[in-house]
């Protein structure tokens, strides 16, 4: 089996509760993510999008400003960050 970091474990983990709509579980294993590797920008972003659906559009954007500071010529995080906006 093909060995994974604990950063992609739980941000994957918290993938499978936002799509099965367990949102506070996601959140808290997005947070894990971020913990294990504070430059995991996809675990930034997937952040985002909970907050997002469950309209906290606030700490979405924190989300997202964070992760625009990680990678700030992302096309996929100035799109979701420009889509707060609209």
């Amino acid at each position: 089996p093909e060995k994974i970091t604990r950063s992609l474990y739980y941000e994957q983990m918290a993938e499978g509760y936002f799509q099965a709509g367990h949102e506070a579980k996601a959140i808290e294993n997005y947070k894990l993510s971020m913990l294990h590797n504070p430059d995991n920008t996809s675990a930034y972003l997937g952040l985002a999008d909970v907050y997002m659906k469950t309209d906290k559009h606030l700490l979405a954007l924190i989300a997202l400003e964070d992760a625009v500071q990680l990678q700030a010529q992302s096309s996929e995080v100035l799109k979701r960050f420009g889509s707060l906006y609209i």
